[in-house]
């Protein structure tokens, strides 16, 4: 059983701690935010990741790839799919 999975049976409240802190009991719709928010970051990140992989594998040369930094802009149709996806754009506006 999952936390979310005891709050869609009914419960008010679980037991949860955030990384380096203490256990407390989360209110169901407190616990709701926490775990949406943490879908939301992990669908962004786990997209523009495949979007990298993908400009990897399109690139000609080494040092292209090398060039590449992690949470970059990505150029226009990479970053056109992980807005699609994920609603959200690598590049800032």
């Amino acid at each position: 059983l999952t936390l979310t999975g005891d709050i869609q049976a009914g419960a008010t409240e679980v037991p949860y701690h955030a990384d380096n802190e203490g256990c407390r009991m989360y209110a169901a719709d407190e616990f709701m935010l926490i775990t949406n928010e943490a879908r939301r970051v992990i669908t962004y990140n786990r997209t523009y990741f495949n979007q990298v992989k993908n400009l990897v594998e399109i690139l000609d040369t080494k040092e292209e790839v090398y060039a590449i930094q992690y949470g970059a802009p990505l150029p226009k149709e990479f970053d056109d799919n992980l807005k699609a996806i994920t609603g959200v754009s690598s590049i800032p506006e």
